[in-house]
């Protein structure tokens, strides 16, 4: 603000307005000081630099120690006390008999070179390849 405009508004105000603005300008001073000297009790913070890559040590941990190397001798003793409930005990069953057929061999011819071959029934497909033509076998 321009002086003039500071005395013309001095001249406008009455007394009482003067002494409250001169009450509130000293409180914002005092307001002001406590600021400043809290300001000064904090410490300053650390600045870390953005190109600093220095790392802290760890405390150092405690040494493992050895265990003690001596004879042992188990002196634990299966007495079956801890299993003989009905929770754990293994039903009785018959057993079934072998009803499923043996595997037989199945007829494929390759269609590479249309020779005839017997193999295992997982084997079947449409597109067979024996294996001396698949590059299993030596002649060729």
């Amino acid at each position: 603000m321009s002086e003039d405009i500071v005395e013309t508004l001095l001249n406008m105000m009455t007394e009482e307005q003067k002494a409250e603005l001169v009450s509130k300008l000293s409180k914002t001073d005092e307001l002001r000081d406590v600021n400043k000297t809290k300001q000064e009790t904090k410490p300053p913070k650390e600045r870390i630099a953005s190109d600093d890559f220095t790392m802290k040590r760890d405390k150092p941990k405690q040494k493992s120690t050895q265990v003690e190397v001596k004879k042992r001798e188990n002196l634990f003793v299966d007495d079956g006390t801890e299993h003989k409930n009905e929770a754990n005990k293994t039903p009785e069953i018959v057993l079934s008999t072998r009803s499923r057929p043996k595997f037989k061999k199945v007829e494929q011819v390759c269609n590479h070179c249309r020779k005839s071959e017997m193999v295992h029934p997982q084997f079947l497909r449409e597109f067979y390849v024996c294996f001396r033509c698949a590059g299993g076998g030596s002649n060729r």
